[in-house]
Formats: structure tokens, C-alpha cells, sequence
């Protein structure tokens, strides 16, 4: 006799998608999602945010209603904006800045999961992570 197959098993057992989120954020704390795209295929590294959170650094979690379940990505500070260039062309030196912008698009990529119903995007100011804003996830049709 055949074994019943349950709907969130079909879908743990498909072909693996990936999540792309474009964002856009500017210096007031307005965070919208410009775009969110669904592909198939299998990240390499999953989220490879092993670093310390530092000032104004975003935590962007994409977490099922009660937030059990949760992924999370960590953004370097975007409006931070770190360039090289040089000055004179003969000594071949190269400086370094960081310049603050006061908006950027910026994205996340991260593998689908289909307990994703929140996006909730934080940053860290001081020693706390403060709420810039929750969207809801509605899962868009592959591209």
C-alpha cells in the first residue's frame, strides 16, 4: 500500500530554489523591497555571515508567523561605501575612503524555504538590534 504523501513533503523534496531580495534603504531609515525573484539551484554557501555585527550593520530574517523558524543574512552597513583610487598615476599609490551615502539598492540572496512568510529587516545601533520594518513574503513565480 502506498504511503500518503503530505503537500510540505512534495515541496522539501523539489528542486532546490534560491531567494533574491532587492532592497532599497536610505539615511531616514526607509527600507522598501524593490524586487523579490525566485530561481533554481543550490547556493554554495549558505549565508556566510560568520562575522560580528558592527554599528549599522542590517539583519535581514525571512522567518515562518511565529518566527521558529528563521534564516537570517547579515548586510555589511550599506550606506557605508568604501573605494580605492589613486591620485597620481606616476607613484602608483592608492588611497582609501569610506564615503556615507544617503541611499543605496542593495541585495540578499538565500535559499528558499517554504515556511517563508516574514522579512524582517533590523539594524544594529549600539548594543540592540532596532526594527527598520516587516513585509510579508509572497513567494513570486520562478524566472
Amino acid at each position: 500500500m502506498a504511503k500518503p504523501v503530505h503537500s510540505d513533503e512534495v515541496l522539501k523534496e523539489s528542486s532546490p530554489e534560491i531567494v533574491i531580495i532587492n532592497f532599497y534603504l536610505n539615511s531616514l531609515d526607509t527600507v522598501k523591497i524593490n524586487e523579490v525573484y525566485i530561481n533554481v539551484g543550490k547556493l554554495r554557501v549558505l549565508n556566510g555571515n560568520e562575522r560580528e555585527l558592527r554599528e549599522g550593520d542590517l539583519v535581514i530574517s525571512l522567518t515562518d508567523e511565529s518566527e521558529t523558524n528563521t534564516v537570517k543574512s547579515i548586510v555589511e552597513n550599506p550606506l557605508l561605501k568604501k573605494v580605492e583610487y589613486s591620485n597620481n598615476t606616476a607613484s602608483g599609490e592608492i588611497k582609501s575612503e569610506t564615503l556615507e551615502l544617503q541611499e543605496v539598492n542593495f541585495f540578499i540572496r538565500t535559499q528558499y524555504e517554504f515556511w517563508f512568510q516574514k522579512i524582517k529587516v533590523e539594524r544594529l545601533e549600539g548594543n540592540e538590534l532596532k526594527l527598520l520594518n516587516v513585509f510579508p513574503f509572497f513567494k513570486p513565480r520562478i524566472q
